[in-house]
């Protein structure tokens, strides 16, 4: 394994990532772990083409390995070639009819087609298979929710919770929901008991800041922002919620320092550059809040400034929710 490559991986530093698998499959060619690492690099850093090329690679050596297919399944649902995507999920089921990932995954392509009713079918039989795989329920809820059947959202959630009471996310999903239908106590109860089971569940700490954000005790929200670092020190989204903690609390230099960091854990993504020039907009310092925003849409030039600036969303922030590498 290219612990290397891990480590820029984990950072979002995907182009080192690819150097780094690279450079290791010339000193071991058939190393079929750092193979698929190197094409989920490749996948997050939009090279489809050669993420495709690096599967049916690894395909050539090993022709009945499910993942390969889930895989090459996921680089095409990312393109949005969704017929190519089920394909290929289907016949990772077909080699291995119990894979709970290919049932979620299929599922959530028919999601992604409208066909709700058949991702719902989908994930119920991921849960019959793995009762206690969260996964399954989280899709499950979504598919609930896309069809705006809110009863069965929260009934999923509760579901989640009874089968697996040691499992910190799903909590932390429940409060979600409950915190999106305002259900602010409800939902702080809920992110207490996630950390109750899991003190290191930085986003619970985190979404308990948003809560206690927005129902105006700023001092709590404070403490859980700044509680979600110290647990999870590599979470951009924790320094980016403390960040617009700080920007609605008219702490623009605060919030320019604790944005900065996010950047050093994520310096490709454009978003962060979005949230400085807010702070430095909010400062006063126009010229700095430009270069900021032209850096944001360098960075990514198919984002035009007004649609970076509807998505910055600092005074309206949602939790965060748990995401899967499996995902």
């Amino acid at each position: 394994m290219s612990t290397r490559g891990d480590y820029f991986f984990k950072r979002g530093n995907y182009r080192k990532a690819i150097e780094s698998y690279e450079d290791t499959l010339k000193k071991d060619p058939d190393n079929m772990i750092v193979m698929i690492n190197l094409a989920e690099a490749c996948l997050k850093s939009l090279d489809y083409k050669k993420a495709l090329e690096t599967y049916d690679y690894a395909m050539e050596r090993l022709p009945d390995e499910p993942t390969l297919y889930l895989k090459k399944g996921d680089v095409y649902r990312a393109q949005g070639d969704y017929e190519n995507a089920i394909n290929f999920y289907e016949k990772s089921i077909c080699i291995a009819p119990d894979y709970v990932d290919a049932y979620n995954r299929l599922g959530k392509t028919y999601c992604a087609i409208g066909d709700v009713d058949t991702a719902v079918e989908l994930f119920q039989k991921a849960i019959e298979i793995a009762p206690y795989f969260f996964e399954s329920y989280k899709n499950l809820g979504s598919a609930y929710k896309q069809k705006k059947d809110f009863y069965n959202v929260i009934i999923t959630c509760q579901r989640a919770v009874e089968n697996m009471p040691d499992c910190s996310n799903a909590y932390l999903e429940l409060g979600i929901e409950l915190y999106e239908r305002e259900e602010f106590e409800a939902a702080i109860m809920s992110f207490e008991k996630a950390i109750e089971v899991d003190g290191k569940n930085g986003l619970a700490y985190n979404n308990l800041g948003i809560v206690y954000e927005v129902t105006g005790d700023y001092d709590r929200a404070l403490e859980n922002y700044k509680k979600a670092i110290e647990v999870k020190p590599d979470t951009v989204s924790a320094y980016n919620d403390l960040g617009c903690f700080y920007c609605n609390t008219g702490k623009f230099e605060e919030a320019i320092d604790v944005f900065i960091k996010s950047v050093e854990l994520n310096p490709s993504d454009p978003l962060v550059y979005g949230y400085i020039g807010e702070a430095y907009r909010g400062k006063g310092n126009l010229k700095k809040a430009l270069e900021a925003y032209k850096y944001a849409t360098n960075l990514a030039p198919d984002l035009k400034m007004a649609t970076l600036k509807s998505r910055l969303n600092i005074k309206v922030r949602r939790p965060s929710r748990f995401s899967s590498v499996k995902s």
